[in-house]
């Protein structure tokens, strides 16, 4: 048993198809980058899946460090083998990956792109663990490289007064790359309210002030991060679509899971979307702020809009 070294931990999870190669590709420059360690994940079935061609529990096992031996010959060659170790764990994809996160600075699955039907499975593993997971979760398309690099980060904003965190590290990732940063921010109002909207000047004037909101942010955290440029983006449109258009041309999309839901916030339509049909790696942050402190809730009365004030325990 080698002894284990101070440098931070970047998992992978690995399944021996195409989505896990490219979680690998992407993990190892990410350790090369920062300088951290390697640790490659398999979970196992604790049962065979196919009754009729049913396995042992030590066939099952022979096969999950198989598929750990094969992902782990690349990073060993790049990084050195003190630096990969491989787990082989057995049980729920999704609860195991937690526990085998918890020590871990960065989570990297692949996305495979299966059909339909595998999508399911594939969608409910990525969005499950960038659900629950304390750090932050990044799901790399099968068909990622590196050999075409678009020098940006794009990074999704949904509400400007709570992104400070989300900026703080979207300027960091960039300012690491290189790249330029494009802070996108996209709305629609649901049907008529949207039309009435669209159809007035009024839609400039509300593009115009949340961008000034978001480059107050900007401005206010770029002096400590060496970013080459700042592109800030408001666009009306569904945002899962807006920032699916963002992510052909980015060499990363971030987001954050909402706060609102205990103890570890919400992940969204958008954010699951995302993570399914993303075209470049996309990394989902944990909530920064305490679900327990959002804003007050707004609720309505006889066409009166009410602030719901806070009453004492």
């Amino acid at each position: 048993m080698r002894a284990m070294t101070s440098r931070e931990q970047i998992l992978v999870g690995v399944d021996g198809g195409p989505g896990g190669a490219a979680a690998v590709r992407y993990a190892i420059e990410e350790a090369e980058r920062h300088h951290r360690d390697l640790r490659l994940v398999h979970v196992a079935p604790w049962y065979s899946p196919a009754p009729m061609f049913s396995l042992v529990p030590t066939e099952l096992e022979a096969i999950g460090r198989r598929i750990l031996s094969d992902a782990a010959a690349e990073p060993r060659r790049r990084l050195g083998t003190e630096r990969v170790t491989t787990s082989l764990m057995t049980g729920s994809r999704v609860g195991c990956s937690v526990q085998a996160a918890t020590h871990a600075v960065l989570v990297v699955l692949g996305n495979d792109r299966p059909s339909l039907v595998d999508r399911v499975l594939t969608g409910a593993m990525l969005s499950g663990l960038a659900a629950r997971s304390t750090h932050p979760v990044v799901a790399v398309p099968n068909s990622w490289t590196r050999d075409r690099p678009r020098n940006r980060v794009v990074v999704g904003v949904k509400n400007p007064d709570q992104a400070t965190e989300q900026l703080r590290r979207a300027l960091a990732i960039a300012g690491d790359r290189g790249a330029e940063l494009q802070v996108v921010h996209a709305w629609e109002l649901p049907g008529a309210y949207d039309d009435i909207i669209a159809d007035r000047t009024t839609q400039a004037a509300m593009n115009q002030q949340v961008r000034d909101r978001l480059r107050a942010v900007v401005d206010q955290l770029v002096p400590g991060q060496p970013v080459p440029s700042v592109d800030i983006r408001i666009e009306h449109g569904q945002p899962a679509r807006v920032l699916q258009r963002a992510t052909a041309r980015a060499d990363l999309l971030l987001l954050e899971r909402r706060p609102h839901a205990f103890p570890l916030g919400h992940l969204g339509a958008t954010g699951r979307a995302l993570l399914r049909e993303g075209l470049c790696p996309v990394e989902v942050l944990p909530p920064s702020r305490d679900p327990w402190k959002e804003e007050s809730l707004v609720l309505e009365s006889a066409g009166v809009f009410h602030a719901e004030e806070e009453q004492p325990l």
